[in-house]
């Protein structure tokens, strides 16, 4: 299905190799890593995914990211060694996630015949919809933006206090405090598979908005006329073109270059103004919701900051709304 789904917008099929050398199910007598992965060996006919595929929702949102990395490759394999990437760190994985919005939405499920319940009211259906996406895009971007923020504080400041320094980021960022005392015997961060294996992640940051971005302009070549988070852009063969279009450039061209192409001269730069788009009949709905609440975001006081910081510097610390902290972050960082 997933390469079914590249492959409607008119772009390539995968060769013979791939099939004969992934792994697509967990194999029965060894231990794998399942982390799912994509892989490109750099031969113009060897690319294979790592992944221990089950038949839930969520690996078939993940069968097609990691097939959007194979198509990347594919794509770009005709550029010298130097120019077989992304545009920057993060395209490959705003790509990938572009393309996968097209299979979150319901309209895409209905035409593939994996949605058929329409007994529920569309617009109860379309907030909770939403409401799962702003839990798995919105949510996420503090944490994205904190990770690098916490390893670039520890080559500068060095490994004092730093699990410290984890837990004070993850509460001013996301309004998160641990769930027991923690020390510097402990090193949280490490639960993170990108810290331990050192792997920048500011990447994922950028690519959450600039995903949007991205699959804004699928939707705007294929003709798509309703809200943003209905567009499918399956079998549009012009999404296909201008989708081919950004990953055939590989890192030949500067990011600027290639926001301007696929714009068609509108901007040259990163913007999150498509990720506001997207969740804007959320943000209405919650702003009726939250008018009434006394507070929206979080506050802490000595107990909360007492369970991982220095006692010196336990103490009240009030945090804004968790919508300017993302949206502000996302401008600040632009800027």
């Amino acid at each position: 299905m997933a390469e079914e789904f590249y492959t409607s917008m008119g772009m390539k099929p995968v060769p013979p190799e791939f099939w004969r050398g992934s792994m697509l199910v967990r194999p029965p007598q060894r231990s794998v890593q399942c982390t799912a992965s994509a892989w490109d060996f750099c031969n113009r006919i060897d690319y294979r995914i790592k992944q221990c595929t089950e038949v839930t929702m969520q690996d078939l949102i993940s069968t097609h990211h990691e097939m959007a990395h194979i198509q990347y490759y594919l794509q770009y394999a005709d550029q010298p060694h130097l120019f077989r990437d992304g545009a920057n760190p993060a395209f490959h994985e705003a790509v990938a996630n572009a393309a996968s919005l097209s299979v979150y939405n319901l309209p895409h499920l209905q035409r593939v015949g994996l949605y058929q319940n329409k007994s529920h009211d569309p617009y109860e259906v379309t907030m909770n919809f939403l409401m799962s996406m702003a839990l798995e895009k919105v949510a996420y971007l503090p944490f994205a933006f904190m990770v690098d923020q916490w390893r670039w504080s520890v080559f500068e400041d060095g490994v004092e206090n730093m699990n410290t320094r984890w837990w004070q980021m993850k509460l001013r960022y996301q309004g998160v405090t641990p769930p027991i005392p923690r020390t510097e015997a402990d090193f949280d961060p490490g639960s993170k598979y990108h810290v331990i294996s050192d792997q920048e992640y500011i990447k994922y940051f950028l690519a959450t908005i600039l995903e949007f971005q991205i699959f804004e302009q699928l939707c705007v070549v294929s003709g798509h006329l309703g809200h943003l988070h209905e567009c499918d852009v399956y079998r549009s063969r012009d999404a296909g073109r201008l989708l081919s279009e950004i990953m055939q450039a590989g890192s030949s061209k500067p990011t600027s270059e290639v926001i301007r192409s696929m714009t068609r001269g509108r901007t040259n730069r990163i913007s999150p103004e498509a990720l506001v788009k997207y969740f804007r009949p959320l943000e209405l709905w919650l702003r009726v919701q939250n008018r009434d609440e006394a507070l929206i975001g979080w506050n802490s006081n000595q107990i909360d900051v007492a369970l991982f910081a220095p006692r010196k510097s336990a103490g009240n610390c009030g945090r804004p709304p968790l919508l300017f902290v993302v949206f502000g972050l996302c401008l600040w960082l632009i800027q």
